[in-house]
């Protein structure tokens, strides 16, 4: 059931964009960009929240739980703090919940606590809160664990911690169960039932614990200093532009603006070397590089991260984010003393003895190892692939063999955008009777709900739940859940005797789909003439920044672009011998240009990711094709202090008609 792309553009009503340009003094184009986004002149209060973010958007908390929960929270952490209790911090292994646990542990030593932090192993753990966690909890004499950007499903693992008299406060962002955890307090914007705070409940992981953090700093009559609370602004948004939380919501967006303002002004030494190493050829990042750059980094240790193996995990992280703070490690000291360490610690250099630069290098490191894994199980997908009738399905699943757990989400991921279908992709575990699985979806169509009533069916059928895996623990084997996520990406484990059976209810829910779900559109603001692509435009676009997750950057048409004949192809460059991607010139003939004289003709540069193989059956040897082209528009990296110009990021081309 493979489908097109649909080209459409939006339908603008006249005294619609003019009320909207009039009431807020902007541009028409900028107009039809929040009316195409879904503003109009009935929710103008909305749209003033929307352009001009203040700092109140990010401080409010009152919707991040109820309020009982959030006084039974507050609550423990004052008995925590005058008791002198030791506190751990399980993270989600991914750039929200490494975001969220550097949040957490740095305002809760903040106020005084000794804190600690951990991360599932997730190649072999996957994810939530970790019954290993809670044993290094018990032999560390930890009386108290505050979960960030997981927890809600883990009903199991906090049965487990209160056996053995340790408290968890949950703080979390994911959709609850019909079970919920006897934890001390739940975090989590679900559990408030106020319709006039919804908005909450769009925020992501990291900005529940900052949200949290703000109200227990209240509570607690104190107040952070300037650099304390400069690394959660900056770690929260990090959370929100990485965990793909919808930036229509003010208050998301507000938390954005701010903590980017923050990213490109801070003298945090952790921080400035993440972004160094991430995009060296930019001083100032925009949403965008966070998203595709940043982001991608922060994910690669937890992804493949294992200590036992010698790979740094998520902790590497934290450790680089909190450098620099009185409260973070004592990393980067002086030369002599990191020397000193090395030679006596080899066996705990990762997290003691290297300095600032060295921790990045070996984040960067292990993004290159994630990148190959993912590579190769690209490759064995495309042999899978070739077998199977795709035009047919209603969702891909692919299932492979001791395949890393860890990143087949971003080969599902690929898979999605490839088919513009729903996508599975499971593996087997060498040594296990289960296997684990990450699931992605397209905007239309929620898996998160199919996935749920699926096992809600299994489990009349079979009396089990099937997301479940079994784990060896102090008092024996235990079953704990194994499902979590979002919509449109989420993940799971289940015994591998359960996949035919599950598959089959699976494949039945799909089948109630109304095919009108699968409809995805391209959504176009209006065409574009070649030279209105310039600086002046893009300037402009700023204006409404930052674009990302339900705010989308504006897509335009460029129609009878006609290209050089110099095309060039690549792909990444961990697998040389593929190249799905391609950059080509749009060029335009200036009035006395030859025919054959394109080094004269004025040209803008496109990238079009994924689509090599199109343009090389509509372009590719006919140079006289001329093709409509849909695109948004970014500035490039910039390099030798050039002044970039406006670059078209291509999303799909067809011939000129």
């Amino acid at each position: 059931m493979k489908k097109e792309k649909i080209w459409k553009y939006h339908s603008f009503k006249d005294d619609e964009i003019e009320v909207i340009s009039d009431e807020l003094n902007t541009t028409k184009i900028l107009s039809k960009i929040l009316n195409t986004a879904g503003f109009d002149k009935n929710n103008l209060d909305t749209i003033d929240r929307f352009i001009n973010p203040k700092m109140e958007e990010i401080l409010r908390y009152e919707g991040v739980s109820s309020e009982e929960e959030l006084n039974k929270s507050f609550e423990r952490v004052k008995r925590a703090i005058k008791n002198k209790e030791k506190v751990i911090v399980n993270g989600d292994p991914d750039a929200d919940g490494i975001s969220g646990t550097t949040i957490l542990t740095t305002g809760l030593r903040q106020l005084g606590l000794d804190v600690n932090y951990g991360f599932p192993i997730r190649s072999r753990e996957g994810h939530g809160l970790q019954l290993r966690i809670i044993q290094e909890a018990i032999e560390q004499g930890v009386s108290l664990i505050v979960s960030t950007d997981c927890g809600t499903k883990d009903v199991e693992a906090v049965d487990y911690a209160n056996e053995h008299n340790i408290d968890v406060i949950i703080t979390d962002h994911h959709i609850l169960g019909r079970k919920l955890p006897n934890a001390t307090a739940i975090i989590n914007p679900y559990m408030n039932q106020d319709p006039e705070l919804n908005e909450f409940k769009y925020i992501s992981g990291s900005f529940v614990s900052f949200k949290w953090i703000m109200g227990l700093k209240d509570y607690l009559d104190v107040t952070f200093p300037k650099q304390i609370f400069e690394i959660l602004v900056i770690c929260s948004s990090l959370g929100v532009l990485s965990d793909r939380v919808s930036l229509k919501k003010p208050m998301n967006r507000a938390m954005v603006k701010l903590g980017i303002d923050y990213l490109n002004a801070t003298k945090l030494e952790g921080v400035k070397a993440l972004k160094a190493i991430s995009i060296p050829t930019r001083s100032f990042l925009r949403a965008r590089d966070i998203s595709r750059t940043i982001a991608p980094r922060m994910n690669a240790p937890g992804r493949i991260g294992d200590p036992e193996l010698g790979i740094p995990d998520s902790s590497i992280i934290v450790d680089l984010l909190m450098s620099g703070l009185k409260v973070g490690p004592k990393s980067n000291i002086k030369d002599f003393i990191q020397k000193y360490k090395r030679l006596l610690h080899q066996d705990n250099l990762i997290k003691t003895g290297l300095d600032v630069e060295d921790q990045v290098d070996l984040v960067d490191e292990v993004n290159d190892k994630r990148k190959r894994m993912t590579e190769e199980i690209e490759t064995k997908i495309e042999h899978m692939l070739e077998g199977l009738n795709v035009d047919a399905e209603k969702i891909l699943i692919i299932k492979g063999d001791n395949w890393n757990s860890g990143v087949i989400g971003i080969d599902a991921d690929r898979l999605r955008d490839r088919f513009v279908l729903p996508a599975i992709i499971m593996t087997t575990l060498e040594g296990s009777d289960f296997i684990k699985g990450s699931v992605r979806s397209i905007p239309t169509i929620n898996m998160y709900e199919v996935m749920e009533k699926t096992q809600f069916k299994f489990e009349e059928k079979h009396g089990r739940n099937p997301y479940q895996i079994e784990v060896e623990t102090l008092i024996g084997k235990r079953k704990v859940n194994a499902f979590g996520g979002h919509a449109q990406a989420c993940g799971f484990s289940m015994s591998a005797d359960d996949i035919e059976e599950w598959e089959k209810i699976l494949r039945e829910e799909m089948n109630q789909l109304k095919p009108e779900q699968y409809d995805f559109s391209y959504k176009i603001i209006k065409d574009l003439r070649f030279y209105d692509i310039n600086h002046k435009l893009l300037h402009e676009l700023d204006r409404l920044s930052p674009y990302g997750e339900g705010f989308d950057f504006p897509i335009f048409c460029l129609k009878n672009a006609r290209v050089t004949d110099s095309p060039r192809p690549f792909g990444n460059r961990m697998q040389k011998d593929r190249t799905p991607h391609v950059e080509f010139k749009i060029v335009i003939k200036q009035n006395n240009e030859s025919n054959h004289d394109a080094k004269k003709s004025r040209f803008l540069k496109a990238t079009a990711f994924g689509l090599w193989e199109k343009y090389q059956t509509l372009v590719f040897d006919k140079p006289e094709q001329k093709i409509d082209i849909i695109f948004t528009l970014d500035y490039p990296h910039k390099r030798g202090g050039k002044r970039p110009f406006p670059h078209l990021m291509v999303l799909d081309i067809k011939s000129s008609k």
